[in-house]
């Protein structure tokens, strides 16, 4: 049975984006502007975590989301690009 795998690659302006938004799910608002670095953490289990600027007063001016939360937020923002883009192929 023939098999087919596909790679789908994000840039960490993407992922930026895509975690900004699927923030204000968790309540926790903030602007792409205030992100000053993204560290993709692979020790136990994979985490990314967002540092932004300390006038917005988040434990230690980071915010850590888990594989899962990662994965959810890249979907919606596959989706919503889905319905805001038309692109002819």
């Amino acid at each position: 049975m023939p098999l087919e795998v596909k790679h789908i690659y994000f840039t960490v302006s993407e992922l930026r984006k895509a975690l900004v938004n699927f923030s204000v799910l968790k309540k926790q608002y903030f602007e792409i502007e205030d992100v000053q670095k993204t560290i993709i953490d692979k020790a136990d289990s994979v985490t990314f975590s967002l540092l932004v600027d300390k006038a917005l007063e988040f434990k230690n001016d980071k915010l850590t989301y888990s594989h899962a939360e990662v994965a959810a937020s890249l979907f919606a923002f596959c989706m919503y690009l889905k319905s805001h883009c038309h692109v002819a192929v």
